[in-house]
């Protein structure tokens, strides 16, 4: 089961050292990787949209040779898979979608008796997953810990800017992610918004990303925080 689940991990995920950290989202890296110190045997992350919620769990789950199940895999586990499955750590990325509330309910049992741990990743808090008529499965919800990937700072606004434009062969300069960060909506999906931007901006062969580039984006879009005028080229 262990070796046969992990086979579905992607060949680029990736691992704590390849996460971009800052003051937004090292509290909640600390406590799901500090599995000895949980206070139950699932653990809920908590984020927004493009969020890193699906990184997190890739790299909880390498980092403790976990599973990492979709949830279409799990909903269509049956309770041998679930026995095996709770035998070891194991992740569900977006748990919050699980239609099967017959396994998680059995996960989360058959976790605590093998002393086995579950990162749930979810855009919702648990107390609002649709629970079904359980009042085990509710009150297990109601009550797990949750930690959260709070809304990205400004270090982090810059730096995953940076890696959103590498991703499209882009390299933005540190000062054009400074001047950015500095002005642009504070959330991730703008990240990934203002980066297809840029992107298009510069589809000119030879053209490069400047800050005078950065602006005229900025400018052109909504969303932005016009904290100040600032004339850096």
């Amino acid at each position: 089961m262990s070796k046969q689940l992990r086979l579905g991990f992607p060949e680029n995920a990736l691992g704590f050292e390849d996460i971009c950290i800052s003051s937004s989202n090292e509290a909640a890296l600390i406590v799901i990787r500090d599995i000895a110190r949980w206070p139950a045997p699932a653990i809920c992350l908590l984020g927004a949209p493009r969020s890193g919620l699906t990184t997190g769990a890739q790299a909880w789950a390498i980092e403790q040779k976990a599973d990492l199940v979709s949830t279409d895999e799990f909903d269509q586990m049956g309770h041998e898979c679930i026995e095996k499955l709770a035998s070891s750590h194991s992740a569900i990325d977006n748990a919050d979608r699980v239609k099967n509330k017959d396994n998680l309910l059995s996960l989360i049992n058959l976790s605590e008796t093998h002393r086995t741990c579950i990162l749930l990743t979810s855009r919702i808090s648990p107390t609002n997953w649709p629970m079904g008529g359980s009042a085990d499965l509710r009150s297990r919800l109601e009550s797990m810990p949750i930690v959260e990937l709070e809304e990205p700072d400004h270090g982090l606004l810059a730096e995953r800017l940076i890696a959103a434009c590498r991703q499209r062969f882009l390299k933005l300069p540190e000062n054009a992610a400074e001047f950015l960060a500095k002005r642009m909506e504070r959330s991730f999906e703008a990240i990934e918004d203002l980066a297809d931007r840029l992107d298009a901006a510069v589809s000119e062969p030879g053209t490069k990303l400047t800050v005078k580039t950065a602006r005229d984006v900025l400018k052109e879009g909504a969303g932005t925080r016009p904290l100040f005028d600032d004339d850096t080229d």
